[in-house]
C-alpha cells in the first residue's frame, strides 16, 4: 500500500493487491495482480511491461491486451506473445474504474500505460484550419492554423519537414497549443525550428492546433512556397497518407497606406501653411506612387495652390509630407475645408485612415490656440506640454517654438477662465 505522495508499488507473485492511496503512482503489475485505486486524472501509470513479451515492438497493444468491464472494475486479458492464441495468459485486474479497448490509445498516447513496445494504432494528419479566400501575406502577419487530427502522444517531441522556397526561420516559423501545467491553461509555443512539443491536459479533450507565423520584412519577394509534411514515427504513431502534408502560397501583399493631418489650419495672411502626412508599411525597397482625390469646398487654385493627385514615397522611406498652401483672397468670408483622399490602388491598400482635411480660414490664428479650435484652453496647455516632454503632436498649429514660458502663459489663461 502506498501512501498519500507519488509511490512506486510492485507485485509480488501469485495474486497482489496494490493500493496506491494518493499522488500520483506507478502500478507495476504482475499475472493477478488487483490494483484498488487506478485514477489516470491522477497521473497514474500502470505498468504492464513484465507482462508482454513481444517478438517485434511496432505490433499492435490490441493483440496484446482485451479490457473486460463491470460493474466492479475492468479486467486486463493477456496474450503474453500476442500470437493470438488467446487471451488466457494473465489477467489484471482495476477495481472501481471503467475502461474499454477504445481508451487504450489515449491511455498510451497520455503515458497511463506503459507496454514495453507495442502500441495503439495511432493515426496522426494534419488539416487546414485556414480559409485563404485571398492570398496569405506577410505583411497582414496572420498565422494560418492547422489542426493536429488523431490522438496525440503526450510529451513527445512532433517532428516535421519543412520544404518550399521560403525558409523556415527567415520567412516563418511554426507554433502549437501547448498546455501550461503550472497556470493550468493553454499557450502557444513557438519555435524557429522543426519540432513542436505535445503538452496536453490530463482527461480533458483538446484540439490541438499549430500555427505557421509569416516573418515581416520591407524586401519585394516573389511568391515564396511552404510546405509542411508530418514526419512518420513508427515507435508513437503512424500519419495518414492523405493528411501528411499541407501546401502555402506566402506573398508580400501590397503595402499599407495611411494619410493623418500634421497641421490642421492654413491662413494666408498669417503665413500659415496646412500640412498633410502619407505614411506606409511594406516592401521599401521600391518606390510607391500613391493616388488622390483632392475634395473639398476650398477650391485648388483659388484658394489654395495646386497639388499633384498622384506623389511618389521613394524607396526606403516611410512617409512623405506636403503642404495645403492658401491663397490670399478678398472673398473668403467662411472658412473652407481641403479634403484629401487616399484612392485605392493594386500597389499598396488603405489601412484606418482613408483621408485628412485642412481648414482654410482668413480669421487671425491666436498664438495660443496650439489645436486650431478658435479657443484657448486646457486642451491647448496639454498639447504644449506634450510638446515640452518632446512627444510628437499631431494637427498642431505652431507659429513658433513652444517652451515653459508659453506652457506658464496657458496655465494662467486656463485659471483665469475658471475664475470668470
Amino acid at each position: 500500500m502506498g501512501g498519500w505522495e507519488d509511490d512506486i508499488l510492485i507485485a509480488g507473485l501469485g495474486e497482489d493487491k496494490l493500493t496506491g492511496l494518493g499522488g500520483s503512482d506507478h502500478f507495476v503489475v504482475l499475472n493477478e495482480t488487483i490494483v484498488v485505486d487506478y485514477a489516470p486524472w491522477e497521473n497514474d501509470i500502470l505498468d504492464l511491461s513484465y507482462l508482454l513479451m513481444p517478438d517485434d515492438e511496432n505490433t499492435s497493444i490490441n493483440d496484446y491486451i482485451n479490457l473486460e468491464s463491470d460493474m466492479s472494475g475492468t479486467r486486463i486479458h493477456i496474450d503474453i506473445n500476442g500470437d493470438g492464441s488467446g487471451f488466457t495468459d494473465a489477467t489484471v485486474f482495476l477495481s472501481n474504474i471503467t475502461l474499454h479497448n477504445d481508451d487504450l490509445p489515449k491511455l498510451w498516447a497520455n503515458g497511463d500505460i506503459i507496454t514495453g513496445g507495442p502500441r495503439p494504432k495511432i493515426e496522426l494528419g494534419l488539416e487546414l484550419k485556414t480559409i485563404l479566400s485571398d492570398d496569405w501575406t506577410e505583411i497582414e502577419g496572420k498565422p494560418v492554423e492547422i489542426e493536429l487530427t488523431g490522438t496525440t502522444p503526450n510529451g513527445m517531441l512532433l517532428p516535421f519537414e519543412l520544404t518550399g522556397k521560403a525558409e523556415s526561420g527567415k520567412d516563418y516559423h511554426l507554433g502549437i497549443d501547448y498546455y501550461n501545467s503550472q497556470t493550468g491553461t493553454y499557450e502557444i509555443y513557438e519555435t524557429q525550428g522543426k519540432a513542436l512539443p505535445i503538452s496536453i491536459k490530463p482527461d480533458i479533450p483538446h484540439a490541438i492546433k499549430m500555427y505557421i507565423f509569416p516573418h515581416k520584412d520591407t524586401i519585394s519577394e516573389n511568391p515564396e512556397t511552404i510546405t509542411i509534411i508530418l514526419r512518420n514515427v513508427p515507435d508513437f504513431y503512424d500519419v495518414i497518407v492523405d493528411k501528411k502534408q499541407i501546401d502555402l502560397l506566402l506573398t508580400d501583399g501590397p503595402d499599407h497606406v495611411q494619410i493623418f493631418t500634421t497641421a490642421n489650419l492654413a491662413n494666408a495672411d498669417s503665413n500659415v501653411n496646412g500640412e498633410i502626412k502619407i505614411v506606409r508599411q511594406g516592401s521599401l525597397d521600391q518606390d510607391l506612387k500613391i493616388k488622390l482625390a483632392i475634395q473639398g469646398t476650398a477650391k485648388m487654385g483659388t484658394d489654395f495652390y495646386y497639388i499633384q493627385s498622384e506623389m511618389k514615397i521613394p524607396a526606403n522611406q516611410t512617409e512623405l509630407s506636403f503642404l495645403i498652401r492658401p491663397i490670399t483672397s478678398e472673398t473668403i468670408n467662411q472658412d473652407k475645408v481641403v479634403e484629401v483622399f487616399l484612392m485605392e490602388s493594386e500597389s499598396y491598400d488603405v489601412k484606418e485612415s482613408v483621408s485628412a482635411r485642412v481648414t482654410i480660414t482668413n480669421r487671425s490664428i491666436n498664438d495660443a490656440d496650439l489645436n486650431g479650435d478658435t479657443a484657448v484652453d486646457l486642451s491647448d496647455l496639454i498639447v504644449a506640454l506634450q510638446i515640452c516632454a518632446g512627444k510628437s503632436v499631431g494637427n498642431v498649429y505652431l507659429n513658433g517654438d513652444v517652451g515653459m514660458d508659453d506652457v506658464l502663459f496657458l496655465l494662467r489663461k486656463v485659471l483665469e477662465s475658471k475664475e470668470e
